[in-house]
């Protein structure tokens, strides 16, 4: 899953701090959560443009950390709005690789459709 990576090397690069040297297992959870989720929420993701979906995606995914940071679940590394801002770049780019992968087994669909 990429997510856990890329919350695996946030920690690695201090943008994340937790009191383990791994990933909580809370936060392993709600990435294996977002994971179906998403899914499940495909069809209706392709029905806006993909700059929206990342953007709401990015603005989503950025809230969730801030709370986690208020709830002190995890620490920032750095400043709030160095962390915010590094959280909404790549939760962009996530929600672009969403689409892409998803979009990839839309086509899949299409092509065996087609060869029936």
């Amino acid at each position: 899953m990429v997510g856990l990576v890329l919350d695996t090397l946030n920690q690695q690069l201090s943008v994340f701090v937790f009191p383990t040297p791994w990933l909580p297992v809370w936060l392993i959870c709600l990435w294996v959560l977002f994971s179906w989720y998403a899914y499940q929420l495909k069809s209706i993701l392709y029905r806006f443009p993909k700059t929206y979906v990342s953007i709401v995606g990015g603005l989503g995914g950025t809230a969730s950390y801030f709370a986690g940071y208020k709830l002190q679940a995890v620490e920032f590394g750095f400043s709030v709005g160095t962390t915010l801002m590094i959280l909404f770049v790549e939760w962009c780019a996530m929600m672009l690789l969403i689409l892409k992968v998803y979009g990839n087994e839309k086509l899949e669909e299409k092509l065996e459709t087609e060869a029936d």
